[in-house]
């Protein structure tokens, strides 16, 4: 193999990938970074292309009450992601309540309206002591163990999350943990499920019992698969 260089080249000329050293009189190997202009016939911006990876949660919605609210409500759900989540913390109410996930096939101009949960259950405990089970019913699906207002309480954490909102052909599932802190230092936790039959598109976090929420952080997330 030969290779063959323009004539009377100049100290530091480029030739394809070689470089000139006029002080020793050859030619050597470019070895700097050569710029990529294309791959493939593809041009434009070649860097990697970030795409959200299995279970990862992409934020849609959140919501920080501050003042007392009858309830939090995330409308718009579509069949978009085939899991959402929503994740709470710090949230605390009026009396001894429980928090329930309501749901809307209206988009929240009516709540639950057909939509009665058809199975529901509760694992829980306090103080690490087992509760036994309970169950929902048209009110909504339970999924958080009673949380109070009080300014020495830590409130109710945890999360719920439910699959195939917009399906005709699947039940929706929910299922969810949570934990609370409440007047006496009790601790509350507990595992919460339930199904619902109809399509919905708006979900919404209210008090089992006529109290409003009165202090807490909502968000509401999609799945990826």
């Amino acid at each position: 193999m030969s290779l063959s260089f323009p004539a009377s080249p100049t100290d530091g000329q480029l030739y394809q990938s070689w470089i000139f050293n006029a002080a020793k009189g050859v030619w050597a190997p470019n070895l700097a970074a050569q710029m990529v202009t294309s791959i493939n016939g593809q041009k434009g911006d070649l860097g990697p292309t970030v795409v959200p990876g299995y279970g990862q949660l992409v934020r849609l919605s959140n919501q920080v009450v501050s003042s007392p609210v009858a309830f939090v409500a995330f409308t718009g759900i579509t069949g978009a992601y085939d899991e959402y989540e929503i994740r709470f913390h710090s949230v605390r109410g009026g009396g001894d309540q429980n928090l329930m996930l309501g749901y809307s096939a209206d988009n929240g101009a009516t709540w639950n309206a057909g939509l009665t949960c058809t199975h529901a259950s509760t694992i829980g405990a306090s103080n690490g002591t087992p509760t036994g089970t309970g169950s929902g019913g048209a009110v909504g699906v339970l999924i958080s163990p009673p949380i109070y207002n009080n300014s020495n309480v830590f409130g109710a954490h945890g999360f719920t999350r439910f699959s195939n909102p917009a399906s005709s052909v699947f039940s929706k599932t929910f299922f969810g943990l949570a934990t609370s802190i409440s007047l006496g230092n009790i601790q509350y936790s507990g595992a919460f499920g339930g199904q619902v039959a109809a399509i919905f598109n708006a979900v919404r976090v209210i008090c089992s019992g006529a109290s409003n929420i009165t202090d807490g952080n909502f968000s509401l997330y999609g799945v990826v698969k």
